[in-house]
């Protein structure tokens, strides 16, 4: 199918990946390693294929209820509480949420430590990186969603795979240590390792969090972006984004090897001291996967981090733009005009303002802001629970018939889905007009060979 109103399957891997992968898959893992300990990595890893089902499902619902606003294909969690619970008032508050934490309290997060890795790596003051960082979102910002997805589509896929690639570097130059690491993973993680024999709650619930923040599962931030996808059923996209969060926990696992199996971090006693302490003297966060690579290659990891650190966060924060540009549309049915260029410029500044402030603070005002949008997403996804199931049940009927599943509102029993009613009857009378031209061209030939 064409990709004339929206962006391909492709596109919009790319377009989400650079949602989920950010600076959650670098400090966040040391500092998961450094309060949790080595096995808060293994339960990072099975959260999050737990939580590919809340990926898949939050997808399938961002399709099903998305609209075409502007000739562009727009989803995400108020289109679905309108449509799916029918209660626009809800979708309205919900819209205001997401445009506040995606302007004023989550790009703080990024940008700060973006800034802070720029200027440990090359003593650039974190003023200049933030004044580069936000002229250069500015200019993206002025292109609109096609100058959003070219940026994403160039850059994630070439900088996951260098720095998947580095880290399995890493891993052959230290692979007499892969059984003693893989050991004390599994041993803190279920609690029978004599060193951090008391710590399996903590690496239980730093697991947890980081994964979230690793893949952005849950926070509903993947969906506006998954929803622009042109697909013919939305069990196919659900699939795709259920991939995606297993493709961004790679990058957060690929950090986290680097670590252990250099032994190049601390972990805390949750008391002001450290129960292991490899690097004294070292914070926790970005420096501990810096370390990592200057034991592999000297003088090379703070600018490799502060690099890599760079294109994470920048691509995070393109993304960002678009969910905003997606929930104004919801709330005044367009993306354009002074209400976009005023929440852009708005944005901007507290991108600003995270850059060159207090890390602490930072991260605590927008993990405050990201558990309000996760309780709000989680809940709504449970109570329509029951359309991503009979979507899926439509899908599966489908495939074991042989075909290539066309998603029918109608049929599958789903309510409110405007924009597939139109596309399955589109898609009945372009067949219906395909059966027409080869009924016409069968019969052509028989006139044509039968004999004189």
């Amino acid at each position: 199918m064409g990709y004339a109103s929206g962006t391909s399957p492709f596109q919009t891997l790319m377009l989400t990946l650079a949602g989920r992968v950010g600076v959650g898959n670098i400090a966040g893992v040391a500092v998961a390693v450094f309060s949790g300990g080595p096995g808060a990595l293994l339960w990072m890893f099975v959260s999050t294929l737990l939580a590919t089902g809340t990926a898949f499902s939050e997808t399938v619902l961002g399709q099903v209820y998305k609209r075409k606003i502007e000739g562009e294909y727009r989803g995400g969690a108020p289109f679905y509480i309108e449509h799916g619970l029918k209660k626009r008032w809800i979708g309205m508050v919900v819209a205001v949420v997401f445009i506040v934490a995606y302007v004023v309290f989550i790009p703080g997060m990024q940008a700060n430590a973006l800034a802070a890795g720029v200027e440990g790596a090359f003593q650039i003051p974190a003023w200049i990186t933030a004044l580069v960082l936000v002229v250069a979102l500015a200019v993206i910002a002025v292109g609109g969603t096609d100058r959003i997805v070219k940026v994403c589509q160039l850059i994630v896929p070439v900088l996951g795979v260098f720095y998947i690639g580095f880290a399995v570097y890493v891993l052959a130059l230290n692979y007499t240590a892969i059984w003693d690491v893989t050991r004390m993973v599994f041993g803190v993680a279920f609690g029978y390792d004599a060193l951090f024999g008391g710590m399996v709650g903590t690496a239980v619930a730093w697991g947890v969090r980081r994964a979230m923040h690793s893949t952005g599962v849950g926070f509903g931030e993947s969906v506006f972006g998954a929803a622009s996808s042109a697909v013919s059923h939305p069990v196919k996209q659900g699939l795709v984004q259920a991939f995606s969060a297993l493709a961004s926990i790679l990058i957060a696992m690929a950090t986290g090897v680097m670590l252990l199996i250099t032994s190049s971090y601390n972990v805390s006693d949750g008391a002001g001291g450290c129960v292991v302490r490899h690097l004294p003297g070292v914070e926790e966060g970005t420096q501990f996967t810096q370390s990592a690579i200057d034991s592999v290659i000297s003088g090379f990891g703070p600018a490799f981090i502060a690099v890599a650190l760079f294109f994470f966060a920048f691509t995070t924060l393109v993304s960002y733009i678009y969910i905003v540009q997606t929930n104004l549309a919801y709330l005044r049915d367009t993306a354009k005009g002074p209400w976009m260029w005023a929440c852009t410029g708005a944005m901007l500044l507290f991108i600003f303002y995270g850059s060159v402030n207090s890390a602490e603070n930072i991260w605590a005002i927008g993990d405050f802001a990201y558990a309000i949008i996760t309780w709000i997403n989680l809940a709504v996804n449970l109570l329509l629970l029951p359309v991503v199931l009979r979507t899926l049940r439509d899908y599966d009927l489908q495939k074991k018939a042989g075909l290539d599943p066309v998603f029918d509102p109608i049929r599958a029993r789903v309510d409110n889905a405007e924009f597939w009613v139109h596309f399955a009857r589109r898609q009945r009378e372009e067949a219906a007009a395909q059966a027409r031209e080869n009924d016409g061209s069968a019969e052509e030939e028989s006139r044509v060979e039968a004999p004189k």
